[in-house]
């Protein structure tokens, strides 16, 4: 089954393989990022539900260790973070360095999403 995925990139070549993608667990090659890693970057709330439905890994790592939970929280997306702790994101999951989602939205100083890590 192909993905139709209807995002608005910047990148081509991004758009190209997101286009291609036939497993919603795909993993990129250069940051081993699954299609759930880049809606969550981009709060690409649609895109996201669709993933979930479609049994994505929620919790899958890319190559630091981190998890989408973890972008969505860096990048202040308050809906996103709520949505993937709803579909039980591990909310203490640690990166290579043993920080958690809660440290990054400390580092970025985003407070928003911050406000579901503590629920």
């Amino acid at each position: 089954m192909l993905i139709s995925v209807p995002l608005a990139w910047d990148n081509p070549l991004l758009e190209q393989q997101w286009n291609e993608v036939e497993d919603v667990n795909y993993r990129d090659s250069q940051y081993g990022r699954t299609p759930l890693f880049w809606a969550a970057e981009n709060n690409q709330i649609e895109m996201i539900k669709f993933l979930l439905e479609s049994n994505v890994d929620v919790d899958a790592r890319d190559v630091e260790g981190r998890i989408p939970l973890f972008w969505a929280a860096r990048n202040n997306h308050y809906l996103v973070v709520k949505i993937l702790l709803q579909r039980n994101a591990h909310v203490n999951a640690r990166d290579h360095h043993g920080h958690t989602a809660l440290f990054w939205t400390a580092e970025d100083n985003q407070v928003n999403a911050m406000q579901p890590l503590f629920k």
